[in-house]
């Protein structure tokens, strides 16, 4: 993500249900143009629980156990959001998602 350089913005990256996504990661511009690297992981514990890592130079906010809104069997959406913010705007660079067949990572 890039803001383009107006007053702080912020961007959110939700994923999950439709019209239930559960927020993952957010990264705060604070106006000047910059680039913000946004990533969070999604560790799935059952069909609809997953553990949320997101990952900044220590973790983040939205870091948490055993969270409720996903399911594996339904339609997800990934989506990115920016808080309403005069004259200022983000560019999104890339979606990227990677996904392993179970267990791969244990």
């Amino acid at each position: 993500m890039r803001s383009s350089g107006g007053a702080p913005i912020v961007g959110t990256v939700k994923f999950g249900q439709i019209g239930s996504e559960v927020s993952v990661g957010e990264h705060n511009f604070i106006g000047a143009s910059q680039f913000g690297l946004l990533e969070s992981w999604i560790h799935y514990i059952d069909n609809s629980h997953a553990n949320i890592i997101e990952q900044k130079p220590a973790l983040g906010d939205f870091t948490a156990i055993n969270v409720a809104g996903f399911s594996w069997d339904s339609i997800q959406s990934l989506i990115v959001t920016q808080s309403a913010s005069p004259g200022s705007f983000i560019t999104v660079y890339g979606l990227f998602i990677d996904l392993l067949p179970a267990g791969v990572l244990g």
